[in-house]
């Protein structure tokens, strides 16, 4: 009850700044940020909202007119359902419940889990898929990438029923249809992110249907240096992407996936372009570290076995392969 108390406030605050910052979106954003440092609990929300405090005094920050652009181009409800959920479920309560089962289960426990999808093996696994997020939800983790290769809608279906979890859906722009968008009309705890030669026309219809979506950029050796020059980042500017999502390659040599991951922490900081890059791995794994101490990336391809094993998720049981592959060394 006071959890639901807790979250109906916010919840208030948040819609009620939210409206407020069409007019002043500088000063609203700057506002909101200062309540969340105000307010935050834990090591990880003071660390978040200080960097994000010290982002803002940037006056000629590109963030400014992204957040302008956001306010104006995305919808109101899609926007706050989806800052709720990261905020308030993933962030606020999933830190908390990943912290006390970390204790409790004496392993490493991550933010959010990278699950592979072949569409044509989908309709078999369902149920695993459905399994292994419930479990995930039960130890504190409601962030989800799900890396696609077919029909979105099954894929929507699966968003839809956890609406505490936020999903990013990495697919070729082919497959980001005005069919498929429109099944996603009224799940707005689910982000597209298309790549590919396709992408920017399936950003131009998913802005249409104001949507918030990002744009993905798959980091192979060969896009290295158009990644690090920029020209990847502009080209999402130019999509009005407000997340650049960063898939890195394995086969990409790990000298140049410092490079890659680099630029990306050097464009948080000049703030140059209007547009906010994110390494899944990388970020992911700093995100983790100062939620609970360590990293813990968990990758699972289409049949569930986690990246670089023979252990397999679907099998096993969420709780049970993170015990065996990511125990806890020391007490955090």
């Amino acid at each position: 009850m006071a959890r639901d108390i807790s979250r109906a406030l916010i919840e208030a605050v948040v819609r009620k700044m939210l409206r407020e910052a069409k007019d002043a979106p500088e000063r609203s954003i700057r506002n909101l940020v200062d309540m969340a440092l105000y307010f935050s609990d834990g090591r990880f929300q003071r660390n978040f909202f200080t960097v994000a405090q010290e982002m803002l005094r940037n006056e000629q920050s590109a963030y400014y007119p992204l957040l302008r652009d956001l306010l104006t181009h995305v919808d109101e409800e899609r926007l706050l359902d989806l800052g709720m959920v990261i905020g308030y479920q993933g962030f606020v309560q999933g830190s908390k419940t990943i912290r006390a089962a970390e204790t409790e289960l004496a392993c490493n426990i991550p933010w959010f889990l990278t699950l592979h999808v072949d569409s044509g093996a989908y309709p078999g696994q369902k149920a695993d898929y459905r399994r292994l997020l419930e479990q995930a939800r039960t130890l504190g983790t409601h962030g989800v990438l799900l890396l696609a290769d077919g029909d979105l809608r099954e894929l929507t279906e699966l968003a839809a029923a956890f609406p505490d979890c936020f999903f990013l859906l990495a697919c070729d722009g082919a497959l980001v249809t005005a069919a498929a968008a429109e099944e996603a009309e009224r799940v707005h705890n689910l982000v597209f992110a298309p790549y590919g030669e396709q992408a920017e026309e399936a950003c131009a219809l998913l802005r249409s249907m104001r949507f918030l979506y990002a744009l993905s950029i798959r980091c192979e050796e060969a896009e290295t240096e158009d990644i690090v020059s920029g020209e990847w980042y502009s080209w999402a500017e130019n999509c009005h992407a407000p997340l650049t999502l960063l898939l890195p390659d394995r086969d990409c040599p790990a000298q140049e996936r410092e490079r890659i991951y680099g630029s990306v922490l050097s464009q948080r900081r000049q703030q140059a372009y209007r547009t906010i890059p994110w390494e899944a791995v990388r970020d992911g794994q700093l995100v983790d570290s100062v939620l609970s101490g360590a990293p813990c990336t968990v990758i699972l391809d289409s049949r569930g076995y986690l990246e670089g094993t023979e252990e397999n998720a679907f099998a096993l049981g969420l709780p049970t392969l993170l015990k065996r592959n990511f125990p806890r060394k020391t007490n955090r």
